[in-house]
C-alpha cells in the first residue's frame, strides 16, 4: 500500500496504526499470539463478487460471515465485509483522527466507546479507518481472539470502488508501512479495544495530522466530498 500521491512529513504522531520501525516478524514480539494460525484464510486480492451469481455472497479466502459458535450453533451479529460494501469515509463521524461507523446499526454504541473516557469493547459491525486504504472491521465473538475479534483490510481504492488485497484477524495483513496491522494495534493497552489513537500505548506513525486528513480528503470513492 502505498501514500506516494501524498507528501510524508517527518513528523512523528502515535495514531491508529504504526511505524515501520515497529515492524517485528509474523509471531510478533508484544506478547500477542500469531494469529495466522488462527485465521488461516487471510486472502489475497478481491474485487466485489458479483451477487447474482451462486457462492458469491462471500469472497474467496474469507472467514465466513456465518458468525459460527463451537456447537454448530449461531454465535450471533456478524459483519462479513465484501469489497463493495466499503465506501467513502468522509460522511463517516471522526474521532480523533481516524473516521468511524457500524453498519448494522449501533453507531450511537460504536461512538459511545470510542469517546468512553476509560475504553470500552466496540459493538459488532463498527468499521474504523485513519485512510480509505486501510480498516478494522468488528466480527462477530469469537472470530479471533488475538485480534479481539477484529478483521483488518489492506485495500486498494479508486473513483470505481474499493479492492480487497489481504483480509484477515492474522498477523500477514499489512498496512501502509509494511508492518502486521495486529502486531501495531497489539501495542494497545487493552481498555481501548485494539484502537492506538494518540495515547493508547501504540508506537508511532511516521504520518502527521494534516497529511491524515488530506489523505481522507483525497477519498477517491467521494463524490462532492461525501
Amino acid at each position: 500500500m502505498s501514500l506516494s500521491r501524498f507528501v510524508v512529513p517527518s513528523l512523528f504522531l502515535p495514531l491508529v496504526a504504526c511505524s515501520s520501525a515497529t515492524s517485528t516478524p509474523s509471531n510478533g514480539s508484544t506478547g500477542t499470539p500469531d494469529a495466522s494460525a488462527q485465521t488461516p484464510n487471510d486472502s489475497g486480492p478481491q474485487a466485489a463478487p458479483d451477487s447474482s451469481l451462486p457462492g458469491n455472497s462471500n469472497a474467496p479466502g474469507d472467514d465466513s460471515g456465518t458468525s459460527p459458535a463451537s456447537d454448530g450453533g449461531d454465535a450471533g451479529p456478524d459483519l462479513d465485509m465484501q469489497a463493495g460494501d466499503f465506501e467513502c469515509i468522509l460522511s463517516w463521524p471522526k474521532v480523533g483522527d481516524y473516521r468511524i461507523t457500524n453498519k448494522l446499526g449501533d453507531l450511537s454504541g460504536a461512538l459511545a466507546v470510542a469517546n468512553a473516557p476509560d475504553g470500552g469493547v466496540f459493538p459488532v459491525g463498527t468499521i474504523v479507518q485513519l485512510i480509505p486504504d486501510e480498516a478494522m472491521v468488528k466480527r462477530y465473538a469469537g472470530f479471533n481472539a488475538a485480534s479481539d475479534d477484529w478483521e483488518f483490510f489492506n485495500l486498494t481504492t479508486s473513483a470505481s470502488g474499493t479492492v480487497i488485497n489481504q483480509r484477515g484477524g492474522g498477523a500477514s495483513v499489512t498496512n501502509f508501512t509494511g508492518s502486521s496491522c495486529l502486531n501495531c494495534h497489539s501495542g494497545a493497552a487493552p481498555q481501548w479495544n485494539m484502537i492506538c489513537a494518540t495515547t493508547h500505548g501504540c508506537a508511532p506513525l511516521p504520518i502527521s495530522e494534516a497529511t491524515i486528513q488530506s489523505v481522507q480528503n483525497g477519498d477517491p470513492r467521494c463524490v462532492d466530498g461525501g
